[in-house]
């Protein structure tokens, strides 16, 4: 082919000739060579078949246009957003262009809204107030992207959040495709992360779903974790659901914000009866005391040589109680011995303690907690003797910091595997809080573990209550429950009835009213009173019997019911003050 520069020069016929069919070869060729025509016009064509593209000469005839290639690949210019490369006659602003090499983009109204490159599709590049809407065959905005907020929304056209789903069932399917039975197989996973002030990222918990078991069935469970601090990104399993709706829990349970060492022991934890001082039905005071006795129920104080008190179901009490149980020195001890010493002791019954698994492998430790109030501050002691007949005791010091202060204190008492507590009615354990006469006391040291229990394995440093008129000590709120690692809970509190039926099976008293004996036949009476709960064993009966003549006949008192004739008389009655005790 050739290229003419269209212009015929004068010359004899056949070269006219010959100069027009070069031209008219040029023009339906578009003068097409392998070299750019040697004289040029504005719109002119040109077939270069080296680049093997076809160009068209621009309006200002300074430069060519390719048009597309010569196999009939269309090119057009990169252009750009305000001015695509390819656009419309009536909409220039609106097409296709160029923005950097293996890209395509898309504008609109001189704004790109979705650019292609090699690794990613974009959408709304330019960060415009554009959403974005794919419809569904019944829902309009099957997937809603509200650019101006930031928020996408699913079946929802007005997301509140980063993420919302809204539909009738809004329901989301994690599905693992692996075909396995292996435990913790076919898994699915949330994982939350965060991002810390130095940009480091972990992992901060996770739920996971997974098969339970290695059976082929549907069987499931549920994995919550949480960093630990640690962890990286892998948390550490905190509560785990298993098929069998048993629940596991990593370390301690908290349920509004009360604090479980066992998830077993949601209920019925303390095993102290009487721990918040609510009942004293031998009355609420007692002056004089010089030997064992009793104010709130259960709770005994044995002064044996140390001074004279005053017992007292004591409203003084820290927040949350109504009384405490208190005990003032009245009268010191004249000629205190370096042993003098007082107690306060709570006895349990072992048959209500076999689930500690004393004497075990499993053997659990407990823990203690009570409030305490003394005028006296410094080292105190506690004991804790384990069934009369194994003599084991633990001994533990607290200190009471400021005086006239109620206190809460915590003791971790360590399982006992060689001890034992038997199945029957008798001691189990017996808790002491002991104090004596003065800084003379030296009757035995803090101990660790649990040791045969003998007089001078007490501490050393006993609160020296009793050295002084008006020195007193005051406890309340005593729990003790199985738990380890100083796991301690909040006070149970039980009903006032419920407490009084537990008191009742040690003890019913009644400082008030007399029981009076019914006639029986026309020369006898009868005494029966039944007990309002089964006491532990038959209870000893205090109080004063009157009788104008006649004699008692057989007994026939257990533990439900109080039943005793009394022959030759018409009339007979109980004082005022009597009791029936079956403590331990």
């Amino acid at each position: 082919m050739a290229t003419h520069d269209y212009i015929i020069a004068n010359a004899s016929g056949a070269a006219v000739r010959a100069d027009l069919n070069n031209a008219l070869a040029a023009i339906v060729s578009n003068n097409s060579n392998a070299t750019a025509p040697a004289t040029t016009y504005a719109y002119q064509w040109w077939a270069d078949t080296t680049a093997n593209q076809l160009k068209l000469r621009n309006s200002a005839n300074t430069d060519w246009i390719v048009i597309q290639e010569l196999d009939g690949t269309m090119l057009m210019e990169d252009g750009t957003a305000a001015a695509p490369g390819l656009a419309f006659a009536d909409d220039v602003d609106t097409g296709l262009f160029r923005p950097a090499a293996n890209q395509l983009g898309v504008a609109t109204n001189g704004v790109e809204r979705v650019e292609f490159g090699t690794t990613e599709v974009v959408f709304n590049d330019s960060g415009a107030n554009v959403d974005f809407r794919v419809e569904g065959d019944a829902e309009a905005n099957l997937l809603f992207v509200d650019a101006g907020n930031d928020h996408v929304g699913i079946a929802e056209s007005a997301p509140g959040t980063v993420l919302e789903v809204g539909s009738t069932e809004p329901y989301v399917t994690l599905k693992n495709s692996t075909e396995e039975d292996t435990d913790g197989g076919r898994e699915s996973r949330l994982i939350f992360e965060g991002e810390q002030s130095g940009g480091e990222i972990s992992t901060l918990a996770q739920i996971e779903v997974s098969h339970d078991g290695t059976a082929d069935d549907e069987k499931g469970k549920v994995v919550i974790s949480t960093n630990d601090g640690s962890d990286g990104a892998s948390p550490t399993a905190a509560l785990t659901i298993s098929a069998d709706q048993t629940v596991a829990v990593a370390d301690n349970l908290t349920v509004n914000g009360v604090q479980y060492p066992y998830v077993s022991q949601l209920g019925n934890r303390n095993l102290v009866h009487n721990g918040a001082m609510k009942i004293a039905q031998r009355g609420t005071s007692e002056t004089g005391v010089t030997t064992n006795a009793y104010i709130c129920d259960r709770w005994l104080f044995a002064p044996l040589t140390l001074g004279t008190w005053t017992l007292e179901q004591s409203t003084d009490a820290p927040t949350g109680f109504a009384n405490s149980f208190k005990a003032t020195c009245t009268t010191a001890d004249a000629s205190p011995a370096a042993n003098d010493y007082a107690v306060i002791v709570h006895r349990m019954e072992a048959q209500d303690l076999q689930h500690l698994e004393y004497g075990t492998s499993n053997a659990e430790s407990l823990v203690l907690s009570f409030y305490v109030k003394s005028n006296k501050t410094g080292a105190a002691s506690f004991g804790v003797q384990q069934n009369d007949n194994s003599n084991k005791q633990f001994t533990k010091g607290y200190t009471i910091n400021a005086a006239n202060t109620w206190e809460h204190k915590k003791i971790t008492i360590p399982g006992d595997t060689a001890g034992v507590i038997d199945n029957d009615s008798s001691v189990g354990f017996i808790l002491d809080w002991w104090l004596n006469s003065g800084s003379t006391y030296t009757g035995g040291t803090h101990n660790a573990t649990w040791e045969v229990a003998t007089q001078p394995n007490r501490n050393a440093d006993n609160l020296g209550i009793g050295g002084a008129a008006n020195d007193y000590l005051a406890i309340t709120g005593v729990q003790l429950e199985l738990g380890s690692n100083d796991k301690f809970t909040p006070f149970e509190h039980r009903s006032f009835a419920e407490e009084l039926a537990i008191c009742q099976r040690y003890l019913v008293s009644d400082s008030t009213t007399a029981i009076f004996a019914a006639r029986y036949s026309s020369s006898h009476v009868m005494f029966m009173f039944d007990f309002p709960v089964t006491m532990r064993t038959t209870p000893t009966l205090t109080g004063t019997l009157n009788l104008s003549t006649g004699t008692l006949s057989t007994d026939f008192t257990g533990p439900s019911r109080y039943q005793q004739y009394v022959i030759n008389t018409t009339a007979a009655y109980i004082a005022q003050g009597w009791e029936f005790s079956a403590d331990l």
